[in-house]
C-alpha cells in the first residue's frame, strides 16, 4: 500500500495524515505495519475510551472546570486513537475519527455529543480490527523479525549476497513458517559454500563455473582441496589452516545431509525445533567462514607465518 499524502497545513487540531511522518510516497511493507502496531497501546486506547464514556455521566455540565478537563481528555483520546489508526494503516477508521473530531469542535459543551463520539470511535476501532488478522510473534522469536544482522555484523559484512535470504529466514522463523525458514537458510548457505570454493581456487571439471556448479560438484572439489592442505609442509600455520577448512566443512555437512536434500526435493517438512537447529548450524557455518574469508577477501593457498595462528579480523 502507499502511505497517505500530507494534506495542506490546517489548524493545530488537524490530525496528521502521513504514516509515521516519513516520506509520504514510499511503499509500506508488511513488517513496517507489524513493527508499528503496539498491541498494548491500542488496547489501552480502547479501554480509555470506554472509561471516559462512563465518566462523562458523573460530571455536571454546571461544573465548568471539571467539564473542561474531561472535554480536553476526550479530545486527546480521540486524537491519539486517530494517530494509532493512521500509524498502522486503518484508513477508514482514521477518516471516521477525524470527522468525529471535527464535529466535536462545534459542540464543546454537549455531553451527549461527547458520549456518542466516544462510542463511535470505539466502534470504529473494534470494527477495523475485526476485519484483519495480526501475526503473533513468540517472545523467543521477536529478535528474528526483519533483522539484517541475524548472524552477526561480521557475517553481514562478509557475505552481503546472503543477507536477503538470512533476513527472510528470520522472518519465516518469527512467523512459524518453519519449512520456509529452512529453505531460505539453504539458499543462504549456498553463497557461503561458493565463497569457500572461490577461496580455495577450486577448479571444476571441463572449466565449469562455480556459480553454476551443483553442491555435490563443489563439495567433491572442496574435499580434494582439504586433502591437499594435509600435504603442505608441517607447520603450526598448516594445522590452523586445516582445522579451519575441516571445521567449516564438518559444520556444513551437519546441516547439508539433514536439511538440504530434503527441502530441495520436497521430501520433508520441518517443525519448530528442526528449523531452529538448521538456523544454528547455518549460522555457525557462516561465523566460521567470516572469521577468515568473505565474498571479497580470500586467503593464500598456503598459510605461512604467525599471523595465521590467530583469527583474522
Amino acid at each position: 500500500m502507499l502511505a497517505p499524502v500530507h494534506p495542506e497545513p490546517r489548524d493545530r487540531e488537524t490530525l496528521p495524515v502521513c504514516l509515521g511522518g516519513e516520506n509520504p510516497n514510499r511503499l509500506v511493507s508488511l513488517w513496517d505495519i507489524v513493527n508499528r502496531f503496539k498491541a498494548a497501546e491500542f488496547c489501552t486506547r480502547i479501554g480509555n475510551l470506554s472509561v471516559l464514556h462512563r465518566d462523562i455521566l458523573s460530571v455536571g455540565v454546571e461544573d465548568c472546570e471539571a467539564w473542561n478537563q474531561i472535554g480536553l481528555e476526550v479530545g486527546a483520546q480521540i486524537l491519539h486513537a486517530a494517530r494509532n489508526c493512521n500509524q498502522i494503516g486503518l484508513t477508514h477508521a482514521f477518516e471516521e475519527i477525524d470527522r468525529v473530531n471535527s464535529g466535536l469542535a462545534e459542540r464543546l459543551n454537549d455531553r451527549d455529543a461527547h458520549r456518542n463520539a466516544l462510542r463511535h470511535v470505539r466502534k470504529c476501532l473494534l470494527d477495523e480490527l475485526s476485519k484483519r488478522n495480526f501475526l503473533f510473534v513468540a517472545e523467543d522469536r521477536t529478535n528474528f523479525v526483519d533483522n539484517p544482522s541475524l548472524f552477526g555484523g561480521p557475517v553481514r559484512e562478509a557475505f552481503p549476497s546472503a543477507s536477503s535470504d538470512i533476513q527472510e529466514a528470520g522472518n519465516c522463523l518469527a512467523a512459524e513458517c518453519n519449512t520456509a525458514a529452512v529453505f531460505h537458510l539453504m539458499r543462504a548457505s549456498e553463497h557461503a559454500l561458493r565463497a569457500l570454493a572461490w577461496d580455495r581456487r577450486v577448479a571444476l571439471p571441463k572449466k565449469g563455473i562455480i556459480d553454476l556448479a551443483t553442491w555435490e560438484e563443489i563439495i567433491r572439489e572442496m574435499e580434494r582441496a582439504e586433502h591437499v592442505i594435509q600435504t603442505y609442509p608441517k607447520t603450526l600455520a598448516r594445522e590452523v589452516q586445516y582445522d579451519f577448512y575441516h571445521g567449516a566443512m564438518m559444520e556444513f555437512r551437519r546441516f547439508k545431509n539433514k536439511f538440504r536434500n530434503g527441502i530441495m526435493h520436497t521430501r520433508d517438512e520441518y517443525d519448530r525445533n528442526e528449523a531452529q537447529s538448521a538456523f544454528e548450524h547455518v549460522r555457525s557455518f557462516f561465523q566460521i567462514l567470516a572469521s577468515r574469508i568473505s565474498e571479497q577477501r580470500r586467503t593464500p593457498m598456503v598459510w605461512r607465518g604467525k599471523k595465521w595462528l590467530t583469527i583474522q579480523s
